[in-house]
């Protein structure tokens, strides 16, 4: 485990899922170019679920352009989260230059994808993806974790969501580990993820 709990990109805030999905320094300057002027201060400031919610249910309310707001949000994340960790394990120069025109491109294909599902000669799935998880329990959560290690540094990280019973995201965590086996940090996911 690491006593250090600065952001592993930027140094200068505290690393947590806020830290890594939007105030890091390196992340902060992303999010700001796509954000109205007189929303910045919220949208850097709210609760991370709220700030998740009104992104993907609000798409007018924050970005400067709407147009499919929700899936630009979606992508703009996941692209966050595969940065830093090539900048975390690769330990090379952090450069975000193509974080929004990556995700604009799978935004588009995304929307490609959903309009051809559209199309009056392609038949349907017969029963949407949502219904093959099963149901909890009322007032059980289900929590998914995942690791990482480098394996030059041996520095190992983890992170997880969980969810309740109606699929509504209750919490969410990330935390680097430290130099340990791919054993350890797999036990530091269920750790972290149980605390």
């Amino acid at each position: 485990m690491s006593n250090d709990p600065r952001c592993m990109v930027c140094g200068v805030s505290v690393e947590d899922a806020s830290d890594v999905l939007r105030e890091c320094v390196k992340i902060n300057v992303i999010w700001s170019q796509l954000i109205k002027p007189d929303k910045v201060w919220e949208f850097f400031n709210i609760d991370m679920q709220s700030w998740i919610r009104k992104n993907l249910h609000d798409p007018t309310y924050v970005p400067i352009q709407s147009g499919n707001w929700d899936l630009l949000f979606d992508f703009l994340l996941w692209n966050t989260w595969l940065w830093r960790n090539q900048c975390i394990f690769n330990s090379g120069e952090c450069i975000n230059d193509r974080l929004i025109s990556q995700s604009y491109q799978i935004q588009d294909e995304a929307r490609r994808a959903m309009n051809m599902r559209l199309l009056p000669d392609r038949i349907p799935p017969s029963e949407p993806i949502a219904h093959h998880r099963c149901k909890l329990a009322l007032g059980w959560i289900k929590v998914n974790t995942d690791g990482a290690q480098n394996p030059c540094s041996g520095e190992s990280f983890c992170g997880g969501v969980g969810g309740d019973d109606n699929m509504r995201w209750c919490f969410g965590f990330s935390k680097k580990i430290g130099i340990c086996s791919t054993f350890d940090a797999e036990l530091g996911e269920v750790y972290e993820g149980l605390g």
